[in-house]
């Protein structure tokens, strides 16, 4: 039998080079933008998995804000002439002619916006009041003549027994009766339940404010808000909501009760002393003081946060009612000092009325915590209000004790308690007896053939959120859950994750005794609870606590002033019960109770003071003079950058009658230093007898301070000067602190020991970093500086970054033209410190500023305990590539080029002098082009080799490939459907292709999609011949052909076939059913 060979040509694709592009123009016009939409939705597709979505808490202009004005007119403390601000306020005539003043402004604001509301007036401690209007409003405002100051209200969040013994309080209250009696304190913080039992005063013929002295106040106040509440809460006011319900009702808030907690700690009074030694009652630091309950924070809970022009109303309300010392445990991480701020200026004013202000440091470590890095050396996060000068700053040292609740575990008639710590609901709700199931780390897989119904889950810690576990174990009907801490870790912790649909009980208990319960299931292990609480050791006790905001302030000022105890407090909360709460808020209200109980003993001295603000002061000093020192457990004293000037000590600061200042201040901040620095002390004696005191320093071992003498003596009634020099020895490092503290101990008399801290910084504190270097630089901190691009998304916008997966700045592009392109640019940046100024624009290629995107003053840094990504991305920084044309009097798109985007920074120190971080932007409008091309295979791998390029007056070079194959879309084995391809030496594209093995085709084609840095998108095509390894060797007379030219073929069989067999030829285009000819001759003419 004669064989008939084949010859099936491949030649599809070198015909349909040849048709004329006039025969079928639109159709492939329209076939090539259905491409593209493919190729656009594979995109965007892939981009959903990817880029971060906008949390943008800038005001839009249309949103409704509250600003703080400040009129150029006189407020009642500047009218003042020495007379008590508290009788001023009752001045009706003085205060409505200040409140008049403020009419004008009122009334053109309400012309900008008829819809603005007032929401709080001013009239005590500054001239102004708050304004609820647009954001975009804020530039009229400010022309308005006599405004002198527009600045928008922040938002300030809560920081969330032994301590009494730890800070010497009982002694005071033994040796000295002192109790708080006659003093008001301001607690302004989340409100007070002023009908828990422990809200009592036990003699109100001694109580400083009585109903009708709050009434005839408050009868002679323009607002008339607020109202009495009782003997011990003689006054509150609910500013967040306008209204007289003080107490916190958001349940669910982390931090309910924190204001009770809080007042408990400064003024519980329990009338039981066998309730407190079974933790079911409280006395707090100055157990008979009375509390002012100003309410700042909302009980609805959407509202977060506390406005700051209700902290200003608050804080003139508590003068007002004359309050002695005002609490306030809430910050903003890493504030600025600014005394023209207005709460910074209503603090001052009630400092220099003679109110003690004592202010919580913030819970935040240091700002790159838990990160060491030596570039981040203004690392400080102490918080405002606390940076104000006169306030008393306080950081958190650990409780030796925690109180918690117990659960009793029953093995037989063995019968043992073990601590827990509460999350969620509270277990006394389970009656009787409860087996435990061991349910490992409580995942889906962990839980599958287990019986929880009616049982308690024993988890342990690891791999899967809590609030995971919790509901985990609730779906499978458990009634409870106890999770136990990771192998070796004995602590408890405080707060976990949750969820609002867990409905369980959570207990959470140390390492040691999670495993014994999982050990003893098996013999018949049962739980019950009964509430009970439990005094445990805290494996912390006497550090200071980690959390802690360490200073200095932004502008190199000395903060915080001092450390108390805010590590596992036991205090009071609502409804007659009590919890343990941690955190320098815990911290604050301890050392405001010790003011309050300092004030007691001031009023006994025979000490005058010319100004109010005097006594204040003198009382901060004597705190500050007299705290301790505190060491880590290898002996090291701890930075006054983290512990101020030390652990207060009530009883010594009672004792001591000796003050030492440094230009009148109890702690040396030094600023900026240079190898020698002088360093004048005044020791005064208030006291009737000569005290002599040994002079020692603690400090860094590269420098020594040494002073003109050994000992002092410092005279009774008088006041001595020393000096000292500060010498920094070769060693010390350039932009390095230099700190410590200097004691004076006693010689021979059982007096207090003295103590002053001293900072200094030895280098240029203007010129310390700013904005990290970008990330693609490979030496940045947080690695999160670049530009970025905005694209909507299903959730919202998500940005991406610019310049490819490499970040190469080189390749930073945009096409403001092209909505489907990367359209818009965003600068993405990281501050490694507070920016005092900082301006965002864009220049050309001359160096010309084309547009602005920011100018604004104070920025702050990031923070990464509080931040989900270390850095700021704004989208009121947006730019789309449009700027004012003069001549045509509106917005054009600039042309393509070269352009950059700067961002300039100032540090809040005095002639720091602008840094600026510029990046390369391309404007690239014009698409890149890709080359269609033939290749070859003989098995179902092609490899292709692809020429594309970019095109336009800027090249951003070619970032993507994406491909169909006969129309469908390829995806690798990797689940990839976009490709970022590596030009070859040849400078070509090397792709690897997977044809469809079930696909008997001999010619595919590939639509190639190719994107620019700037994702301008431009499609092509390639043809893949699929040829079999054959038995027959084909050969053209040449390989280019014009349109209309003939082909010829040629072929034979390779040797391995008896020729003499065969008996024809036939010819076939793409197909063996499509036959151009048959011959037996080994050649062919095609036509």
């Amino acid at each position: 039998m004669k064989k008939i060979f084949s010859i099936v040509l491949s030649l599809l694709l070198i015909f349909s080079m040849f048709i004329s592009p006039f025969s079928e123009g639109m159709n492939a016009y329209a076939e090539e933008n259905s491409v593209l939409d493919i190729f656009r939705s594979t995109l965007d597709e892939a981009r959903e998995k990817e880029g971060n979505l906008i949390d943008n808490d800038s005001p839009k202009a249309d949103e409704t804000v509250t600003f703080i004005i400040e009129i150029d007119e006189n407020s009642a403390a500047d009218l003042s002439d020495g007379e008590a601000l508290s009788d001023i306020a009752s001045d009706e005539i003085m205060m409505n002619k200040i409140k008049e003043s403020q009419n004008y402004y009122i009334e053109e604001i309400k012309k900008i916006n008829p819809n603005a509301v007032i929401s709080n007036q001013y009239t005590l401690l500054i001239n102004g009041f708050s304004v609820e209007t647009k954001f975009g409003d804020k530039n009229k405002i400010e022309e308005i003549h006599g405004v002198k100051n527009v600045e928008l209200s922040k938002k300030y969040y809560r920081d969330s027994k032994n301590a009494v013994k730890m800070t010497q309080i009982s002694k005071v209250w033994e040796d000295y009766g002192y109790d708080g009696t006659g003093k008001v304190v301001a607690v302004i913080d989340s409100g007070v339940d002023y009908t828990h039992k422990d809200m009592r005063v036990s003699d109100i013929s001694n109580i400083k404010l009585t109903q009708i002295d709050i009434n005839k106040i408050r009868d002679k106040q323009l607002s008339k808000r607020g109202k009495w509440f009782s003997d011990k809460i003689p006054f509150g006011y609910n500013y967040a909501d306008k209204n007289d319900n003080i107490r916190d009702t958001v349940v669910e808030n982390i931090d309910y009760c924190h204001g009770m907690h809080v007042a408990g700690i400064i003024g519980a009074n329990c009338q039981s002393e066998e309730e407190i030694e079974l933790n079911k009652g409280v006395r707090g630091v100055a157990p008979e003081c009375q509390i002012l309950a100003m309410k700042i924070f909302s009980n609805d809970p959407k509202k977060l946060g506390a406005g700051e022009s209700d902290i200003i109303a608050a804080i003139e309300d508590s003068v007002a009612y004359g309050a002695d010392v005002i609490n306030m445990s809430f910050c903003i991480t890493a504030g600025f000092q600014d005394p023209s701020e207005g709460q910074q200026k209503a603090i001052q004013t009630a400092i220099n009325e003679g109110v003690i202000v004592v202010s919580a440091a913030g819970n935040s470590a240091y700002s790159n915590y838990p990160m060491q890095n030596d570039v981040v050396v203004d690392n400080g996060t102490v918080g405002a209000p606390g940076l104000a000068n006169g306030t008393i700053q306080v950081a958190s040292l650990e409780n030796s004790i925690r109180v918690t609740y117990g659960l009793t575990a029953k093995i037989g008639t063995s019968i043992e308690s073990i601590a827990y710590v509460l999350s969620d609901f509270d277990p006394i709700a389970l009656t009787g007896e409860y087996e435990l199931v061991d349910c490992g780390l409580a995942r889906v897989e962990d839980l599958e053939g287990k019986d929880l119904t009616g049982k308690i889950a024993l988890i342990k810690r690891g791999i899967i959120e809590f609030k995971d576990k919790k509901l985990n174990v609730q779906a499978k009907g458990a009634v409870g859950a106890i999770i136990y801490n990771s192998d070796g870790d004995e602590s408890y912790l405080n707060y976990i994750s949750t969820d609002p649909k867990v409905n369980i009980p959570t207990m959470v208990i140390k390492n040691s005794d999670g495993v014994k319960l999982k050990e003893n299931i098996e013999k018949g292990l049962k739980v019950s609870f009964n509430g009970k609480e439990m005094e445990v050791s805290n494996l912390d006790s006497g550090e200071m606590s980690y959390y802690s905001s360490w200073g200095p302030t932004p502008n190199l000022d000395f903060k915080p002033d001092v450390t108390s105890i805010g590590g596992n407090v036991w205090s009071t909360v609502n409804d007659n019960k009590y919890k343990s709460m941690t955190g320098t808020s815990m911290a604050s209200p301890n050392t405001a109770g010790i003011m309050l109980l300092y004030l007691q003993h001031l009023d006994s001295l025979n000490i005058t003071f010319d100004e109010p603000s005097q006594k204040v002061n003198f009382a901060k000093t004597m705190l500050m003079n007299t705290s301790e020192v505190q060491y880590d457990k290898l002996g090291v004293p701890y930075s006054p950058r983290l512990q101020g000037a030390g652990l207060v000590n009530a009883k010594k600061t009672l004792e001591n009658n000796v003050s030492v200042t440094y230009y009148s201040n109890p702690s040396i901040a030094l600023k900026e230093i240079g190898p020698i620095t002088e360093i004048p002390l005044v020791l005064r004696n208030y006291g009737d007898k000569d005290i002599t005191y040994r002079i020692e320093t603690i400090g860094k071992n590269e420098a020594n301070l040494n002073f003109d003498k050994s000992e002092i003596t410092v005279k009774a009634g008088q006041s001595t000067q020393i000096s000292g020099e500060l010498l920094l020895g070769n060693d010390i490092s350039i932009n390095d602190f230099v700190e410590g503290f200097i004691r004076f101990v006693p010689v021979g008399q059982s007096v207090p020991e003295l103590v002053i801290p001293f900072l200094g910084f030895y280098g240029d504190w203007g010129s310390l970093q700013i904005v990290d270097t970008p990330k693609y630089n490979g030496n940045s901190v947080y690695g999160e500086t670049t530009l970025v691009t905005a694209k909507q998304s299903t959730f919202g916008y998500k940005t991406y970054q610019l310049g490819g997966k490499d970040v190469n700045p080189e390749y930073f592009a945009i096409n403001p033209e092209d909505k489907k392109a990367n359209c818009n640019v965003l600068p993405q940046f990281s501050l490694l410190r507070n920016a005092k100024e900082i301006k965002i624009d864009i220049t050309n290629d001359e160096g010309e500023i084309i547009k602005v995107l920011e100018d604004k003053e104070k920025m702050r840094k990031e923070i990464i305990l509080e931040q989900q990504i270390s850095a700021k991305v704004n989208f009121d920084w947006l730019w789309e590539g449009g700027v004012y044309d003069k001549n045509l009097g509106h917005k054009k798109i600039i042309e393509e080029g070269q352009y950059y985007v700067n961002i300039r920074a100032k540090a809040d120190y005095e002639n720091a002098k602008e840094q600026i971080t510029t990046f390369p932007l391309k404007i690239d409008k014009t698409p890149p082009t890709i080359k269609s091309e033939v290749f070859f295979t003989d098995n179902n791998e092609c490899v292709l080799e692809l020429e594309a390029m970019d095109n336009g007056i800027v090249n951003s070079d070619i970032e993507n490939f994406l491909f169909l194959i006969d129309g469908k879309k390829y995806v690798d084995d990797k689940d990839n459907s976009i490709f970022n391809l590596e030009k070859s030496e040849n400078g070509k594209y090397k792709m690897c292709l997977k044809l469809p093995e079930e696909n008997k085709k001999l010619i595919y084609t590939i639509d190639i999609g190719v994107t620019d840095h700037a994702d301008n998108m431009a499609a092509g095509k390639a043809y893949v011949v699929y040829s079999p390894k054959s038995n027959i060797d084909i050969k053209t007379d040449k390989e280019n052909y014009n349109l209309g030219e003939n082909i010829t073929v040629n072929y034979q069989t390779m040797d391995v076939f008896d020729k003499s067999k065969l008996d024809h030829y036939e010819i076939c285009v793409n197909s063996l059913s499509n036959v151009l000819g048959s011959t037996k001759d080994m050649n062919f003419i095609i036509k």
